[in-house]
């Protein structure tokens, strides 16, 4: 049987941003309202934070929030996530 610390992370949604992130945190919040004011649909995963997987360790230390790309990338840190939506908001 696997525990929930050695689930697998999801699947890439190659049509949607994904979200991974916990509702009480801050930071994920922040990203939360740039996501919505430019009006960019997205996947939310939660993110338990208290039984973090391993996956999540491995990628960005368990840390949240972080998005993932159609394509599969990675980018972390709130800062860095609204700098990266904001540039993608004036390309559409």
């Amino acid at each position: 049987m696997i525990g929930k610390q050695d689930a697998i992370m999801p699947d890439v949604n190659r049509k949607y941003i994904r979200l991974y992130g916990h509702y009480m945190c801050p930071f994920v919040e922040k990203v939360r309202l740039v996501l919505a004011a430019k009006k960019i649909e997205y996947q939310v995963v939660q993110i338990n934070l208290q039984r973090r997987t391993k996956w999540h360790y491995e990628i960005n230390n368990g840390f949240v929030p972080m998005i993932e790309l159609p394509s599969g990338d990675i980018i972390s840190e709130s800062l860095t996530i609204m700098e990266f939506l904001e540039k993608i908001s004036d390309t559409h």
